[in-house]
């Protein structure tokens, strides 16, 4: 597969990893699982990517994708502190799971 280069490659990739992980989910036997959770762990991260790249200067970008190839450009949190540092917070895992199911409470 070719590299990213842009905001909307880092978002396509996400959506077809997200549909891919449908897919999986919805074989009737659930061998399929892991693979699924990998492929929307990888969405995920091309989502934040794809965010990333679009709060940065053109200035910036160069820089940004070399980070990317790194380990921290793999690391969700690390994306995530990127993010909050060009003014984009992005809710963590506890945070997201407080909001979508309040009765749960946080982490």
């Amino acid at each position: 597969m070719a590299e990213a280069k842009t905001s909307a490659a880092y978002l396509h990739i996400a959506e077809r990893s997200l549909d891919d992980a449908k897919v999986l989910l919805s074989h009737p036997d659930k061998k399929h699982c892991a693979g699924a959770f990998y492929l929307c762990g990888y969405g995920v991260e091309c989502a934040l990517k794809a965010l990333l790249l679009n709060r940065s200067t053109m200035a910036q970008r160069p820089k940004v994708l070399k980070w990317f190839y790194g380990k921290p450009g793999h690391d969700l949190d690390a994306i995530r502190k990127k993010l909050r540092d060009r003014g984009r917070p992005v809710p963590g895992a506890c945070q997201l799971e407080a909001g979508l199911w309040p009765e749960r409470g946080a982490g």
